[in-house]
């Protein structure tokens, strides 16, 4: 694994890196599709100005919640130097606060979000590449051919595990290839976003069983219980969506 990555005369952390990649691609291919669909062209800069600060707010703040009996003993460690960024976390403050940023600026909340929607999982797959030359985030133990031992992982380097952040990063990247094709399609607003929604909650619920992560209620993860309600959401969404597109009589 590659942990941290040398450039030129600056050594910087492979998650880092491949967050910052995806951060830069996720902005630039919005504001694109943002221009594509004739959105003011300053538009861009005011949702990435809300929604990166609030992502990255959020996705603290779930990693405190995960963390919570070693935040009591020491706050600050945990909240500023520990490591651990939590993407759902990221995912639904950066959200709430583009959706609040849209409203308040009198631009549909939906149409925008399915113009982000094939973008997402592209970024979240540049993501899970950094947690993959890291070595975070693997799975359990396994004898799976395709298992690896990642030595700065949580088991000793000699022993096996599902590379989880693989499994991730294919199906994003999978679920971004859909979601790409039906960019020029005519659909009711919401639809692409409620697409993103199902797919990629389905992938995530389904990796999470090769994960490492503890169940928190009826032998299911606290990622898995977001998961289903990001399921819901997304079927809620595709319903409207084809009650809108069926013409009344």
């Amino acid at each position: 694994m590659y942990p941290r990555i040398q450039l030129y005369a600056l050594e910087i952390g492979s998650y880092v890196l491949c967050g910052l990649a995806a951060v830069a691609v996720s902005v630039l291919l919005v504001r694109r599709e943002l221009v594509r669909n004739h959105y003011p062209k300053h538009i861009w800069l005011v949702l990435a100005a809300v929604g990166l600060p609030a992502g990255v707010l959020g996705s603290k703040v779930y990693d405190v919640l995960e963390k919570w009996d070693l935040f009591l003993l020491s706050p600050v460690e945990v909240f500023f130097r520990l490591p651990g960024q939590a993407w759902y976390g990221a995912f639904i403050a950066g959200s709430a606060a583009t959706a609040l940023a849209l409203r308040m600026m009198r631009l549909p909340v939906l149409n925008v979000f399915d113009l982000a929607a094939p973008v997402i999982p592209l970024g979240h797959a540049l993501g899970r590449l950094g947690c993959f030359l890291s070595g975070c985030c693997h799975g359990v133990p396994s004898s799976v051919p395709w298992a690896l031992s990642f030595p700065h992982g949580l088991y000793p380097a000699d022993v096996p595990v599902h590379p989880t952040q693989l499994y991730e990063m294919l199906a994003y990247l999978c679920i971004s290839a859909v979601l790409w094709k039906m960019r020029d399609r005519e659909t009711a607003d919401g639809v692409r976003i409620g697409l993103y929604l199902v797919l990629s909650g389905f992938a995530r619920f389904t990796v999470e069983f090769y994960r490492l992560n503890l169940p928190v209620m009826l032998h299911l993860t606290a990622p898995q219980w977001i998961a289903m309600a990001g399921v819901s959401l997304g079927l809620v969404l595709l319903v409207n969506g084809r009650r809108e597109s069926v013409p009344r009589p």
